[in-house]
Formats: structure tokens, C-alpha cells, sequence
């Protein structure tokens, strides 16, 4: 079972959003806040309006989500739409943190392929805004496979960009565990894979990162 212990409202958990860091320190040890000007509100999008960015996900975080919406949903709150963040405790009597997902507005440099038609548009490249997935991909997975549409923490303008590029839902496999390769995992925007990550854990929604023994389920 699991107990909450308390909620924190959007107007208090937006001050601590945009106070979020990069998990890595700039070349003179400062902490960079890629949202502190951004643009940010909760907003209702269906997934299918979104891009993950990640070629995986977990089985076994699939299922806790499965379990973990199916009971709070008799305890008055619904993962899938939440406004503010949710303070929990699990059955090994961890504290967590559950928040909306967090979707940022990239603005990506891309090549048309024209796949239906007939016109090669490959060397007039353009400049498209893509709403990709930065945090909680299980959950909007899960609103998928339901067909029904997900609050978010939609950012606009957040400097850096996220730290990988979008891809499609089509990309998504179910493994076992973490992959074990960069190929596997992400388009990463750079070879130091986590130097624009942001650090969810100063909101206590981070957690340990898993082991790279993963295979397809």
C-alpha cells in the first residue's frame, strides 16, 4: 500500500521547477537553470500530440505505474492528472515525489524526406517546434495505452536544450532493464550523454539509474 503524505499545489511547485539545475556543474562550477525564464504551465495534451526521446522503456516501471494509478485513483488522485506534486510513501518506506510529466518545446533544424509526395525537400532544411518528452514517459505511455490525455509541465524556452533529440512512438521498445549502449537509448545531442540533463532529484522525483543489463522483453 501506499500513503500520502502530502500535496503541493502548482503555484508552489512552479518557483521550485524553475529552480531546477542541470545535473551537471558549467565549466566554471555554477549551476545552470535551464527553466528560470522559461515559459511554464500545466496544460491537457493527448500523448499522440508528443515525442518521446527515448527508444525504451521498462517493464516493471510500466507495471508500478499500471498498479500505483489504479490505486491512488480510490485514494482521490489521478497520475495522470495531476496538478502539483504528490508526496508518497512506498512499501519499503521511501519518500517520493510524482509530478506531471514535463514536456519542453524544442525548436529543431530538420530535413523534409516528403515521404507521400513527389518533391525532394531534403536540401531546404527548416526550422520546426517539437514537443518532446523530458520526464515521465511511463505515465504518458500509459495515458497511450489508454487513449486518454495527460496533464503536463509544458515549457517553452528553457536554455539548453534537452539532452537528446525526438523520436517516434514507433521507436519505443518494452525491455527488462536499461540498455547497455548509447545507440540503444537516445538520440543524444552530445557524446557526454547527461551534460544538459536536468536534476528532477532537488524536487525529490529522482531516483537511481538502472543497471545497462536490459534486453526486449
Amino acid at each position: 500500500m501506499t500513503d500520502i503524505i502530502r500535496f503541493q499545489p502548482w503555484t508552489e511547485l512552479e518557483p521550485a521547477v524553475r529552480a531546477v539545475p542541470l545535473l551537471k556543474l558549467d565549466r566554471t562550477q555554477q549551476l545552470i537553470h535551464p527553466y528560470r525564464d522559461a515559459r511554464i504551465h500545466l496544460r491537457e495534451v493527448h500523448p499522440d500530440e508528443l515525442s518521446p526521446t527515448s527508444f525504451y522503456v521498462i517493464q516493471r516501471n510500466l507495471d508500478f505505474q499500471k498498479r500505483l494509478h489504479a490505486e491512488l485513483l480510490t485514494k482521490g488522485h489521478d497520475t495522470l492528472h495531476l496538478e502539483g506534486l504528490l508526496e508518497i510513501r512506498n512499501d519499503q518506506g521511501e519518500i517520493w515525489g510524482l509530478m506531471p510529466p514535463v514536456v519542453e518545446v524544442m525548436h529543431e533544424h530538420i530535413t523534409h524526406l516528403n515521404a507521400h509526395g513527389d518533391i525532394d525537400y531534403q536540401h531546404k532544411p527548416t526550422t520546426v517546434a517539437v514537443h518532446i518528452i523530458n520526464d515521465g514517459l511511463h505515465r504518458v505511455l500509459l495515458a497511450r495505452e489508454l487513449n486518454r490525455t495527460i496533464t503536463v509541465i509544458h515549457v517553452t524556452g528553457a536554455k539548453p536544450p534537452f539532452y537528446a533529440l525526438p523520436n517516434g512512438w514507433d521507436q519505443v521498445q518494452t525491455f527488462t532493464d536499461t540498455p547497455h549502449s548509447k545507440e540503444e537509448k537516445k538520440f543524444y545531442r552530445r557524446n557526454d550523454c547527461y551534460a544538459l540533463s536536468r536534476d528532477f532529484g532537488v524536487l525529490g522525483c529522482g531516483k537511481p539509474r538502472n543497471t545497462g543489463s536490459g534486453k526486449p522483453v
